[in-house]
């Protein structure tokens, strides 16, 4: 009954990354790497990978992707009708380059060799019991990161917004 199910998200991933890829609307964009990042997490799901599935769910949807929507919106100026459109240039360099970094891809999945799991999973309460405990630098360091990057997104906004003003 499950057979199915990957299929059905991997193919909701591809279609909306392929969307978000040749969309020219940048809301829309956003719309459709949410529907591929809850592919993502359905498939860690699928996986039973629960904690990584919840922090794809937290970080990726809830922070990350909320924060680039509401950047999106309350940034951009319209000085057209419309909505914010995104110019593409290089067009052809970003083919390649994808090309390429998608034959690397494939050629490393081709030359993995995954050993066999004899011992269970931990649970996930294991899980979050070592990275609060064991691991609890790297969390913390992650979080200063993440919060780096906020601020440092913002100030590079209002950086762009202080010389349209001027200009």
């Amino acid at each position: 009954m499950n057979n199915w199910l990957p299929y059905i998200f991997g193919a909701v991933m591809i279609g909306s990354a392929a969307y978000a890829a040749f969309s020219k609307h940048l809301v829309r964009v956003i719309f459709a790497l949410l529907a591929c990042l809850l592919g993502v997490a359905a498939l860690y799901a699928l996986l039973i990978a629960e904690l990584i599935a919840v922090a794809q769910l937290i970080v990726y949807i809830g922070g990350l992707l909320i924060v680039l929507l509401f950047a999106v919106l309350l940034t951009q100026r319209h000085t057209q009708g419309g909505p914010p459109r995104i110019h593409n240039r290089n067009v052809l360099a970003g083919w390649l380059l994808s090309l390429s970094l998608l034959c690397v891809l494939f050629y490393g999945i081709m030359q993995l060799s995954l050993p066999r799991q004899t011992t269970e999973a931990p649970s996930l309460y294991e899980l979050s019991a070592g990275l609060m405990t064991k691991h609890l630098v790297a969390f913390e360091i992650a979080g200063l990161l993440l919060t780096i990057a906020l601020i440092g997104a913002l100030y590079w906004t209002k950086k762009a917004q202080t010389q349209t003003d001027t200009d």
